[in-house]
């Protein structure tokens, strides 16, 4: 359990904080800060929108990895830290998208969950949806064969983790 908080939710929350709190603030790297969706609509709506862009995918993927090498030195297993960290960033990243999209085919803006009910329900998946997608991705082309109670235990750590990072980012108005 130790393995899997610091291999992957350590370093996908740091990579996420970077992101976040530094890249898009200062406009980092502005010349990915393109939308991963092209602008291409389906019916009359973007795919995923504007705030899914290149420049979050590599960032996140890229950051994940450099800090997941780095615990991955100190516990003293640098590949399979960093293979983990690559593969739980990319699940991360492809998990935002249904969301999003189901949330365009609502109507729902980027950004917000919505009203009401559905607004309730977006709400909590918008803090599960990438770590379902890590977990998934770790369950199926992770370097440890984790048991599927480690990885819904991670999961949940996961998913609470995000909660607390994302009120912090919101009380400092990093997000």
């Amino acid at each position: 359990m130790l393995t899997l908080t610091l291999s992957v939710i350590i370093p996908l929350i740091l990579a996420n904080i970077l992101h976040q709190a530094v890249v898009v603030k200062s406009n980092w790297c502005a010349f990915l800060a393109h939308p991963i969706d092209g602008g291409i609509c389906l019916g009359g709506k973007r795919l995923f929108g504007s705030h899914k862009t290149w420049r979050g995918f590599i960032v996140v993927i890229v950051c994940t990895t450099l800090y997941s090498l780095l615990f991955g030195f100190c516990a003293g297993d640098s590949f399979t830290f960093m293979h983990d960290g690559i593969i739980a960033s990319v699940g991360y990243m492809l998990g935002e998208l249904p969301n999003s999209f189901l949330k365009r085919r609502l109507g729902i803006h980027e950004g917000a969950s919505g009203r009401g009910l559905t607004g309730k329900i977006f709400a909590q998946l918008d803090h599960a949806d990438s770590i379902v997608g890590a977990s998934l991705m770790l369950y199926f082309f992770g370097a440890i064969s984790y048991p599927p109670s480690i990885l819904l235990t991670g999961a949940i750590l996961g998913v609470l983790f995000h909660i607390a990072v994302t009120k912090i980012l919101h009380h400092f108005h990093f997000r």
